[in-house]
């Protein structure tokens, strides 16, 4: 896999194919290799979760300093093994615990972004790819995941200009020594508003306990369309088919109880009626 700064030329390339989407974006999107860091990342953390669920095996993840490409597959391998990281609070708590808590520089990752045109030396989007591979997993496990893509799309936003202090600083000495708790709101607290998280749960969640196993091949993956190209295409379609699907589960809910009413009505009525003696208990 590409280092955060190889990664970052990468990702200025996948950026320059679709703000210049009219031109070679095809070829320009092939070349920028970040098809091919997401395709990796998927592919050795699939290899962890193997070893470790079906040969009872173990596994020292390291790279060059511990503070990249470690997390991402790490963290990625987690949510192949692990149901609980593929809920809300548990996804929050593997970003605490496998990205904040473990000294990624947010800071010096995130400082100007892939339109910056003299980027900084410590610059390298390896969380936007750890973002991109968890997209590209809840794009083939759409029932799997309790989060939806608005969710890593609000967390893709606050990684360069947020109003909260999650990810300031590079380090949790560097954010006591900002007094970041004290002097800035959580992004989760935001997250977990009762009016906001609203907007952020995937309404066809079923819990699934088994792993998961991701294709790898090219052909499974997408471009992040409505991250990337969500200024040059139109989103409202895709808005009113998810209002769509919202009203869908909650006219399905409003049907299931009312036939577990009924059918409550009706075991009722039966036993009512084999009481007085108007129908046989041993045909129910």
């Amino acid at each position: 896999m590409d280092r955060f700064d190889q990664l970052h030329i990468s990702y200025s390339k996948l950026i320059d194919a679709c703000v210049n989407s009219s031109t070679q974006f095809f070829y320009k999107l092939d070349t920028s290799a970040w098809f091919y860091n997401i395709r990796q990342a998927l592919y050795l953390s699939f290899l962890i979760a193997d070893e470790i669920h079906n040969k009872n095996g173990c596994f020292l993840i390291h790279g060059w300093d511990g503070l990249d490409n470690t997390l991402l597959i790490s963290s990625l391998a987690q949510i192949l093994l692990d149901p609980e990281s593929r809920t809300l609070d548990g996804f929050i708590d593997l970003i605490e615990r496998e990205w904040l808590h473990a000294g990624h520089p947010f800071s010096k990752r995130y400082f100007k972004s892939a339109f910056g045109i003299t980027p900084q030396k410590q610059e390298g989007p390896v969380f936007v790819l750890f973002l991109d591979c968890v997209r590209q997993l809840c794009e083939q496990f759409c029932l799997s995941f309790e989060f939806n893509e608005d969710f890593l799309i609000m967390l893709f936003d606050n990684l360069y200009t947020s109003e909260y202090g999650t990810f300031l600083g590079n380090n949790q000495n560097e954010r006591e020594q900002l007094l970041v708790s004290s002097r800035t709101v959580s992004l989760w607290t935001y997250v977990k508003n009762e009016e906001n998280i609203k907007k952020f749960i995937n309404p066809l969640y079923k819990i699934n306990d088994d792993v998961i196993w991701p294709s790898i091949f090219t052909q499974s993956l997408s471009l992040w369309s409505n991250l990337f190209l969500r200024f040059q295409i139109n989103s409202k379609p895709n808005d009113e088919a998810k209002k769509e699907i919202v009203k869908l589960v909650e006219t399905n809910l409003q049907v299931k109880i009312k036939v577990e009413k009924l059918r409550n009505e009706l075991l009722e009525l039966q036993k009512e009626a084999i009481d007085a003696g108007v129908l046989n208990s041993e045909n129910y």
